[in-house]
């Protein structure tokens, strides 16, 4: 960890009132904004032909699925530009599909963005290709890893201020990462040097789309028959897994959310998603509802499907329920076949419970005018923990070392049930 995380998460665990306002008014100063700008501007002065552009997206599997939507933004202004993407690896299944991605490139075998082996693998692609500009969206880049690159290397400071400056009580727009990445890759293509500047300035935001081959639809259908799922059935799906202690919903919150959900008697199913960062957290929940609430309904997903085909059962779910974590970002995303007419639902509702982090930079909410919508034909809402502890550097929870964790004080289970029975069908 970078001496600069090191401090920042010290200091907001200490006095999180202090760090949220300093960060606040760094970010909203006008000369170090402005020289963000020129920065940003003497970077790119230096570039005489943009025919091959790196994306680097942060190493986690939900940043790979959001950070990927900048390629179509690039793209647009760009056709002719070859654009190579370097992601983690567990996240392939979600992106090798995307029409826009030219060298498609899960480097990251590890979390950390500066392992040994991470730094090897981008060393040895810097070798062998030439790129005429590197865009790192690796928030806490504390590395030379890059540096091999005889390009303009783009960090984004200025994203990250975009994003502080519209977490405020009422932002200018929505600080939702999503809309924030576009705006920050259209205000690149401003700061170009007026030789490079395309004719079309102009691309409006657009939902995050993923990309899947028809395969998908076959292997979902074999695990719902697997399962004795009927093609008609109604299925909530809940995600009981997050990365994090921080934004894992309590174990008793779960149980009792569970209980509601049956005695409600709604729907045909729940599916249980599997533990991958706390494994075995789907049966601990199953073992802890009683056997009256009728728990023949519940069925656990097994913990050996494919991330695709993970996907492929979430888009065939009414309601999709989760914490802040990879599979909610899958699940808020448009869904695209590539090699079929075949077409997706796209129709899953969505319930996001958050705790450390914002839910203004990450969630999905259809009833909200700070927050983004998902990219599905249905309700999105969000549930957000705040304790008085809370603050802006709680989004890099890696590194948070909390006595107690209260990320979801305030959440309560009967207003999620109200909020099924008044909104999802």
């Amino acid at each position: 960890m970078s001496f600069s995380e090191t401090v920042l998460t010290k200091i907001g665990n200490l006095s999180p009132a202090v760090v949220d306002a300093t960060l606040r008014r760094l970010a909203e100063n006008e000369n170090i904004y402005r020289y963000l700008n020129v920065i940003t501007q003497k970077k790119l002065s230096s570039i005489n032909e943009l025919n091959r552009v790196l994306v680097v997206s942060d190493t986690n599997i939900g940043d790979a699925v959001v950070i990927q939507s900048i390629i179509r933004v690039l793209k647009h202004y760009f056709p002719d530009c070859a654009v190579d993407y370097i992601y983690q690896l567990k996240a392939q299944p979600l992106i090798f599909n995307n029409p826009y991605i030219n060298n498609d490139l899960p480097i990251f075998v590890d979390t950390n963005f500066t392992s040994t082996r991470n730094k090897a693998s981008i060393e040895s692609l810097l070798a062998e290709i030439d790129y005429d500009l590197i865009i790192n969206l690796y928030p806490f880049f504390s590395s030379g890893a890059l540096n091999y690159a005889k390009c303009p290397i783009l960090v984004p400071f200025k994203l990250v201020a975009d994003i502080i400056i519209n977490t405020k009580d009422s932002p200018i727009q929505t600080p939702h990462v999503l809309f924030q990445l576009h705006n920050y890759i259209t205000d690149l293509i401003h700061l170009l040097p007026y030789q490079l500047k395309p004719r079309d300035n102009t691309f409006p935001f657009e939902c995050n789309k993923i990309y899947f081959s028809k395969t998908v639809f076959s292997n979902t259908n074999k695990l719902l028959k697997r399962l004795n799922i009927q093609s008609d059935a109604k299925i909530i799906f809940l995600n009981p897994d997050t990365s994090s202690q921080y934004t894992l919903i309590p174990l008793e919150f779960q149980v009792e959310l569970i209980k509601n959900l049956l005695w409600l008697d709604r729907h045909d199913f729940i599916l249980l998603g599997p533990g991958y960062t706390f494994q075995g957290i789907e049966h601990t929940l199953y073992n802890q509802i009683p056997v009256k609430l009728d728990n023949t309904k519940i069925i656990i997903i097994p913990d050996n499907i494919s991330i695709d085909t993970y996907t492929g059962i979430i888009d065939r779910s009414d309601l999709f329920i989760s914490g802040d974590t990879a599979q909610m970002h899958i699940a808020a995303a448009y869904k695209v076949c590539t090699d079929s007419k075949i077409s997706f639902r796209n129709k899953t509702a969505m319930i996001s419970l958050f705790g450390a982090t914002n839910s203004k930079i990450y969630g999905y909410d259809s009833f909200s005018k700070v927050h983004l919508t998902s990219s599905q034909d249905a309700p999105s809402k969000v549930f957000e923990g705040m304790p008085d502890c809370k603050n802006l550097t709680c989004v890099h929870k890696t590194h948070k070392n909390c006595a107690e964790v209260r990320c979801f004080e305030g959440i309560k289970v009967k207003d999620i049930i109200e909020f099924i029975m008044d909104q999802i069908d």
